[in-house]
């Protein structure tokens, strides 16, 4: 992640909700969970450069829900890091011969 805001932060909470800007600030919480209102997304995307080409590699994860949402540390004279988990789950009604990602590799 090279810089966090409002929608990539919200991306890493469960179920999270964004509020309007009040008092110049945006407020992002985690809802009450229920079953029709699980946080989820289509898909999420990793890309990188092949190293000494100007290829990319890109990693998708279809279906996929944070498992370890947002936890910041701050230390004095460091950076703040936040580790995000996520997992893909089999989409049920497309049945389960199509696995939950993919890999696009240049040839």
């Amino acid at each position: 992640m090279l810089s966090f805001d409002e929608s990539n932060l919200a991306l890493a909470v469960p179920n999270s909700s964004v509020s309007a800007p009040a008092g110049g600030y945006v407020t992002i919480t985690e809802s009450e969970w229920n079953a029709a209102a699980v946080h989820s997304l289509t898909n999420i995307a990793i890309l990188a450069q092949l190293s000494g080409t100007a290829s990319a590699v890109a990693i998708v994860l279809d279906n996929p829900i944070c498992e370890k949402d947002l936890s910041l540390t701050f230390k004095d004279k460091s950076e703040s890091t936040s580790k995000w988990i996520f997992s893909a789950y089999y989409d049920e009604s497309a049945g389960f011969g199509t696995p939950p990602w993919r890999i696009y590799w240049p040839v």
